[in-house]
């Protein structure tokens, strides 16, 4: 297994200083689930704003005006970005391509 001794003594430098508690984190990956999903969608080209999309996969209230493959595709990016961030990730470096 790979060590990463830089990022993990910055890590452990950033935690100390800046503890994260339950909430900061849950707030965090609120911030990043929404924006990753309406970009995602966006370049696809859905019509649904930024905070349209936060609306609908926080509180599951649908906008009126857009179609029903675009809630669809907001809807299913934040299950998808669900599974994605629940895989566990190795510590090994990527190899390139």
């Amino acid at each position: 297994m790979l060590e990463f001794p830089e990022t993990d003594r910055l890590k452990k430098l950033f935690l100390q200083n800046h503890p994260l508690d339950e909430l900061g984190i849950r707030q965090m990956q609120e911030y990043f689930r929404g924006r990753c999903v309406w970009s995602s969608n966006a370049v696809e080209g859905n019509t649904l704003t930024l905070d349209e999309t936060n609306v609908l996969i926080d509180e599951g209230i649908a906008i009126g005006g857009h179609t029903m493959r675009e809630l669809h595709e907001a809807t299913g990016g934040a299950k998808a970005y669900a599974c994605q961030r629940d895989v566990p990730m190795p510590r090994t470096a990527f190899a390139s391509i």
